[in-house]
C-alpha cells in the first residue's frame, strides 16, 4: 500500500486518505467487523491500514458506502440530538459598540430576519443544498416522535456526569454504544473538562478565529473522550453522547452526515489554515447555522413548527438550531 501511495500527486495523496479516514467513520457508525484492518486501536486509519485489495479512491469510497448502506437505519427513524429552549443568536456586531446604536436599515432587517419576520428567507442553506420552508415543515411532521421525546426532550441532564440511563437514550440514536462502552464513557465522564463549556453554549459563538475562545474549549471537551478511545468508539458515538450533554453546541456527526459535509467543511478547513485540519466539520456546520439564521429562515422554520396544530411537532420547536439542521441533512441525503 506504501507504494501505491507513494505514486500518487499530494492532492491524491490526500484525497485516499480523507477516503479512508471516511471508511473508518463509517465502520464506527455501523459497528462493522469485517473490516477491522482498516484501524488500528481504534484510531483512524494511515498511509498502510486500509484492506489488503484496495488500491484506488474508487474502491475504498464504495466500500465506505456499502458499509453505510447495509446498516443504514430508516429514514423515518433519523438521528436527534437533545435539547430544550430558544436557540441563541450569533453576534455580529463589535463588543464594544453601544447597543443602542441606530442599526440602519440593513441591521433592522437582520433583526427582522431572525425574528422571523416578512423580510425572511423562505430556503433552508444546508451544506450548499436548498430547501424550502414546506418542505423543512413536512419533515418534521413526519419525524418520528419517540425519538425527540426520548432522546431530545429529557435535556442534558447532570452538567459533568455521564450517566447509563443517557447512554440508553443514544440508542434512539442509533449509538450501538455497547454496555461495556457505556462503562468507558461514565469512567471517563469524571474528569473531563465539562466546566469550561456551559451546559447552555452555542455553536454559532463557537469562532474558529478566536483562539481560546468556546471553539477551544469544546475542541478539547471532545479531545479528552476521542484521545482514549477503545476500540470501536469514534466520532460518530462521542457526538451522539456530547450532542446530548451540550445540544446547543455539538452537531451530530455520523458518517451520513459527515459526507454529506465532506466539501464544505474541506473549505471551511482552507479558511482556518492555523487548525491544521483538513476538514472542520463543526465551523461548516457553525456556517449554516449562521448563514440560516442571518437570512431568517431558520426562526421561520421554528415558528412554522410552534404553529403546527401537531403536538409532537411543536416539541420539534424546541429543539437546538444545530440539531433542526442536523434533522434537515438527514432528511435531505
Amino acid at each position: 500500500m506504501g507504494s501505491y501511495l507513494g505514486s500518487l500527486t499530494e492532492q491524491d495523496r490526500a484525497e485516499y486518505i480523507a477516503a479512508a479516514h471516511d471508511l473508518h467513520d463509517a465502520m464506527n457508525e455501523t459497528g462493522t467487523e469485517d473490516f477491522r484492518a482498516c484501524s488500528r486501536d481504534g484510531r483512524p486509519p494511515g498511509d498502510d491500514s486500509v484492506p489488503d485489495g484496495i488500491r484506488s479512491l474508487q474502491q475504498l469510497r464504495a466500500l465506505a458506502r456499502t458499509i453505510r448502506t447495509s446498516s443504514r437505519p430508516d429514514p423515518t427513524e433519523i438521528p436527534t440530538a437533545p435539547n430544550a429552549g430558544t436557540s441563541a443568536t450569533h453576534p455580529h456586531t463589535d463588543p464594544g459598540s453601544n447597543d443602542d446604536t441606530d442599526p440602519g436599515p440593513a441591521g433592522a432587517a437582520e433583526a427582522m430576519n431572525r425574528a422571523g419576520g416578512e423580510a425572511a428567507a423562505t430556503v433552508l442553506v444546508i451544506a450548499g443544498r436548498s430547501i424550502d420552508i414546506d418542505t423543512a415543515v413536512a419533515t418534521a411532521h413526519g419525524y418520528p416522535a419517540v425519538t425527540v421525546a426520548r432522546y431530545d426532550l429529557p435535556g442534558p441532564g447532570p452538567a459533568a456526569v455521564i450517566t447509563a440511563d443517557e447512554i440508553a437514550r443514544t440508542h434512539q440514536v442509533r449509538s450501538r454504544i455497547s454496555h461495556a462502552h457505556r462503562d468507558w464513557f461514565i469512567r471517563s465522564a469524571v474528569d473531563a473538562p465539562w466546566a469550561a463549556v456551559p451546559i447552555e453554549a452555542q455553536l454559532v459563538d463557537a469562532d474558529p478565529n478566536v483562539s481560546g475562545g468556546l471553539y477551544d474549549r469544546a475542541e478539547a471537551l471532545y479531545e479528552h473522550f476521542r484521545t482514549a478511545a477503545p476500540r470501536q468508539v469514534g466520532v460518530a458515538k462521542i457526538s451522539k453522547v456530547l450532542h446530548l450533554k451540550r445540544p446547543g453546541l455539538f452537531p451530530i456527526l455520523d458518517s451520513k452526515v459527515m459526507a454529506f459535509y465532506r466539501h464544505p467543511a474541506r473549505a471551511a478547513a482552507a479558511r482556518y489554515p492555523h487548525r491544521g485540519r483538513q476538514k472542520m466539520f463543526w465551523a461548516a456546520i457553525r456556517d449554516d447555522v449562521c448563514t440560516n439564521l442571518d437570512s431568517g429562515a431558520l426562526p421561520m422554520f421554528r415558528r412554522r413548527l410552534e404553529q403546527s396544530e401537531s403536538e409532537q411537532v411543536r416539541r420539534i420547536a424546541t429543539l437546538t438550531d444545530v440539531r433542526l439542521l442536523d434533522l434537515l441533512t438527514w432528511a435531505t441525503t
